[in-house]
């Protein structure tokens, strides 16, 4: 996978809250260490030396390339998937939202409504969907079809793991 599509799926994930800003530098500085001293760009050193996250964010989204439309945000996806059972679901979901809303411009219309809708209808499940009188066990078993519809949904990110993995 190119350097620009990892850079941008690390960006993503530092705003989401994801990665941390110590897992982008050990993929930066192993970057530069594989690399000839005259093929790493600049911008390469100065993420390998910050440690402000928002300055991080900003270096990484000057790396020169493309990116495929969709590509970082389905690796992302798939991540989370993989981190469901690890990470609190609340936290994940919500990852999740940040994510379709902060990368609106670069995803298409569908894959940015199905995320938002099944954020919201997990919400709304939490809330008993305005209801008053629900009884506890009542909005567990909505938020339950909330949580398995979601994760539905991401497993169809699972191909996405192995680019990842692949990374180098």
């Amino acid at each position: 996978m190119d350097v620009k599509t990892i850079a941008e799926v690390y960006r993503l994930g530092l705003l989401i809250k994801f990665f941390n800003v110590e897992e982008v530098i050990q993929w930066i500085d192993n970057i530069i260490e594989e690399r000839d001293v005259n093929d790493i760009p600049s911008v390469f050193y100065d993420i390998s030396l910050v440690k402000d996250k928002k300055r991080m964010v900003d270096l990484l989204g000057e790396i020169d390339g493309t990116v495929e439309k969709n590509k970082p945000t389905n690796i992302l996806l798939s991540l989370i998937y993989d981190s469901w059972e690890i990470k609190n679901e609340d936290e994940t979901i919500s990852m999740m939202n940040d994510l379709a809303y902060i990368s609106y411009d670069y995803i298409d219309s569908l894959l940015f409504g199905t995320i938002v809708a099944l954020v919201d209808q997990y919400e709304e499940a939490k809330n008993g969907y305005g209801n008053p009188s629900c009884s506890v066990e009542t909005i567990l078993g909505y938020v339950s079809e909330a949580k398995d519809s979601i994760k539905e949904f991401l497993v169809d990110y699972r191909q996405y793991m192995k680019l990842w993995k692949d990374k180098g």
